[in-house]
Order: structure tokens, then sequence, then C-alpha cells
């Protein structure tokens, strides 16, 4: 994805209804934007810049630390080649009662992955076709315990943030599709403002990642792996990229073997 895709302005209502409806499927976000200055990859240039220790978002609760950084890998998510990239996090719990609420049920802790600054741009364009599509990112961990779901900003409708229903992330060490459907209203839930639950706008635009760790308070560190962030305005999606890729495969910078470690 080139520097010339991102940039950062806000868009207004009038300007995002009048987008046309994305192709099946697009890229939302590869995690691919280079600094200018270093010519190198910065996670600074992507839609999902903002910071994720306790405070890169009022709603991140429970954690005393958390890092964001960018990773290569030899596996290539996108046809026609190339490199890939991936977002690495890494979230250390403060082994402190209370991470925040996932709809009632507590967590260790809880991180709000914000898009764009939370402001809707074509950027973080996910349809402009109303309650159609699907929307979804793929995931990979050998951290127990976490769930995950996605936000978005509605333009008509409530006006609100409809939040996902939660999905629970699988821990093998490979990559899994987490995707969710725009027309299914049994998957959404009010989640911010004035958001109903239900996805009557016009268009959607991602606010966030929320992730979740469900288990005990242990002053644990989750390491995961977030990549290729895709919309499709038609359906599921489907066949996006191979998957799941294992580990070794992968061969994560910086990571190594990725996982939960344990405090002290």
């Amino acid at each position: 994805m080139s520097l010339f895709r991102f940039a950062f302005c806000v868009a207004t209502p009038a300007a995002l209804a009048a987008a046309p409806a994305t192709a099946a499927p697009v890229v939302i976000e590869d995690f691919a934007e280079f600094n200018p200055t270093t010519q190198v990859v910065d996670p600074s240039f992507g839609i999902f810049r903002s910071g994720v220790g306790p405070a890169g978002s009022g709603s991140n609760g429970g954690a005393v630390s958390g890092t964001t950084a960018i990773s290569s890998t030899p596996w290539d998510f996108t046809p026609g080649g190339g490199t890939s990239y991936v977002n690495n996090l890494s979230i250390t719990d403060d082994n402190l009662f209370g991470g925040g609420l996932n709809y009632g049920v507590p967590t260790a802790w809880t991180l709000r992955h914000i898009a764009n600054g939370g402001a809707p741009s074509a950027a973080n364009l996910v349809s402009a076709a109303g309650g159609v599509g699907s929307v979804g990112f793929y995931l990979q961990t050998t951290s127990p315990d976490l769930s995950v779901r996605i936000a978005l900003d509605e333009t008509g409708g409530s006006g609100g943030t409809e939040g996902s229903v939660a999905q629970d992330v699988i821990a093998d060490g490979e990559y899994h599709l987490y995707q969710w459907s725009l027309a299914d209203a049994a998957q959404w839930n009010p989640l911010f403002g004035a958001s109903n639950g239900e996805l009557d706008g016009t268009t959607y635009t991602i606010d966030s990642i929320v992730f979740y760790d469900l288990g005990a308070e242990d002053g644990s560190t989750s390491d995961f792996n977030l990549a290729y962030v895709v919309a499709d305005n038609t359906g599921p999606l489907v066949n996006v990229v191979p998957e799941p890729v294992g580990l070794l495969a992968l061969g994560l910078a910086g990571f190594g073997l990725l996982g939960r470690r344990r405090a002290g």
C-alpha cells in the first residue's frame, strides 16, 4: 500500500456517502506505510498509529504497558509478490483487579486499537453501500484467553459506534481470519455514543479493533500479531489469503516464539 493511500484528513459525512462502494475485497490496512524521511516502514504512518499503552485510549485499562511495532514476514499476504508486514502488539497485565468490561464480562485488560485517531475518513472506510458485505482481519498468537471485536463508526442511522460480537482468538501460533457480516444484525451490539446495535446507517468506518484478556490477573504479557485488515461489499471474506500459516513458516522478526510471558 503506498504512502499516498493515507492522507489522514477527516472526511465529511457527505464526502463519505459519495465515496464509491469498495470492490471485493479491499485492503484497508496492510501495515506497509513508509516514513518518507527514513524510508523505513513506520507504524506511525498507518491508520492504527495511536499508542496502545494506558494513555492510548480512555477505554484502555488493566495494562501496565503496551507496545506496537511493525515487522516483515517472508510470506506474502497480497497477490503479486513483495514483502508483507504485520503489526506486532505486546500488552502486559498490571496484576491489579479491573481491566474493563467486555459487555459485563470482567477482563484482565482491554486494548482499544484505534484507527485513524477515531475519525471517519476514506482511509478507514469499510462500506459506503449500507449494511452489506463484511469486514475482518488476520490474527496470530500463542497467548491464551484473548478475545477480539471490531467497532464501526456509523454515518446515518443511529450515528453511534457499533461493536461486533466478540470472537475468541485461537492461540495455536497460526494466522486465522476473524470476520463479521454487516448484513447480520445478530453480530452487532451498541458500543459507544448513540449506537443502537443496528447497522442502519449508510456509511461505516473502522473506529477500532478491541482486544480483551479474559484470563486471570497474573501480571503476564500477551504477544499477538495483527495483519491484513480487509473489507468486502459483496459478502463474506472468502479465500482472501491462504491460511493458516505456522510460526516456522512466517519467521516473524523480533518475536521469536510468540506467547504469554509470566512476570518475574
